[in-house]
């Protein structure tokens, strides 16, 4: 049977209103609300045409109806910032990665979710608290992604044609998920991970993790997460300017604006310090970017042992786009830069000891 909710999906996958859908097949609007509504299927002819135009298998539109995800139940950041239009772009890539990260489920055995409920925390004591769950100590960290993951949760990219989102994370059937923006630097990259994590732990349950406080308590979660109060304050000794900054950002792997305004939460500069510091790191790029920052972005290290194990079994990345009824660039669209290599760097031994515990088995 046609899926009408299949044809929604792919239409927002793609950015296209009924009205635009309507003109590529010369049809009325009508007609395509009626597909979608499911009141009546399109014809043969017309299937071949909704293929062209989204750019999805035949085979995609006659699998089993999936129901796009509901973007009060991310935590989507400035939702009320970008367009109906591209919220469901958003949604509907997140929608067919979850696709994949059922596949995988079905498939092999994964680590359990190990994410526990912190929402009756300060953020700070969160952070600190989570931190001594997973016997991390208050150690620089290594690949966040490899450490999330190693607690079970997913974590997929999102495509390159949705840059209006930086990242955003969910709870789905009890298991953590997790979609980044592979375009921003390393630095960047890190912190949205340790930001989602705190939406994870600080705000399960909530239907709508997108009001101010939650993305202020989730940030501050992340600050303290990645440069804990302990370690900031052993290494910092006395005066502090942009080249103590600069100098220190490599130790945590964050970025120079993450580091000064840790500081000044921390109260170890003052507010004309802090303002300061951050005019001239303005003015040097690093508000845009961070200039000789990190280089290998962080990767996900279960999505390269599943196509590793599916390689040796002489299944293609091909193949398995095919059995999810995907185009194979649709489904690198969601794993872009995250089957690498780890990235190198302060605080290794961490990463490893989360990994560890990370097994794939068919």
């Amino acid at each position: 049977m046609f899926s009408s909710a299949r044809l929604s999906l792919a239409r927002n996958r793609r950015g296209l209103t009924k009205k635009e859908v309507a003109e590529a097949c010369d049809v009325s609007r009508r007609t395509v609300s009626g597909w979608e509504s499911g009141e009546f299927s399109p014809s043969e002819g017309a299937v071949e045409q909704l293929v062209r135009l989204l750019d999805f298998p035949k085979e995609f539109f006659y699998g089993k109806d999936l129901e796009e995800l509901a973007a009060e139940s991310a935590s989507f950041r400035a939702l009320t910032a970008i367009s109906a239009r591209q919220v469901h772009r958003v949604t509907s890539s997140a929608t067919l990665a979850c696709e994949v990260s059922d596949w995988i489920t079905q498939r092999f055995v994964t680590p359990p979710v190990n994410i526990p409920d912190l929402s009756d925390l300060h953020p700070e004591d969160a952070a600190q608290t989570l931190r001594g769950h997973w016997n991390l100590g208050d150690r620089p960290l290594g690949n966040l992604i490899h450490i999330v993951e190693a607690h079970g949760a997913r974590v997929f990219s999102l495509p390159g044609d949705v840059i209006e989102v930086d990242a955003f994370s969910l709870w789905r059937d009890g298991t953590p998920h997790v979609f980044l923006n592979t375009i921003k630097s390393v630095e960047h990259g890190r912190f949205d991970v340790a930001h989602e994590l705190g939406h994870l732990v600080l705000h399960k349950g909530i239907v709508t993790a997108r009001a101010k406080e939650f993305e202020q308590e989730a940030h501050a979660f992340a600050s303290a997460f990645l440069m804990p109060a302990a370690s900031v304050y052993a290494r910092i000794n006395g005066f502090v300017d942009i080249n103590t900054i600069l100098k220190l950002k490599s130790h945590w792997n964050v970025s120079a604006m993450a580091l000064t305004h840790r500081l000044h939460r921390l109260q170890l500069l003052s507010d004309w310090s802090y303002r300061s510091i951050i005019v001239e790191l303005t003015r040097l790029g690093y508000r845009k970017g961070e200039p000789g920052g990190l280089h290998d972005r962080e990767s996900s290290k279960l999505l390269a042992k599943v196509f590793a194990s599916l390689r040796a079994k002489g299944i293609t990345k091909a193949k398995f786009a095919r059995e999810l009824a995907l185009r194979e660039r649709e489904l690198d669209s969601l794993i872009f830069g995250l089957v690498l290599l780890p990235v190198t760097g302060g605080g290794e031994a961490a990463s490893r000891r989360s990994e560890a515990q990370l097994r794939v088995v068919v």
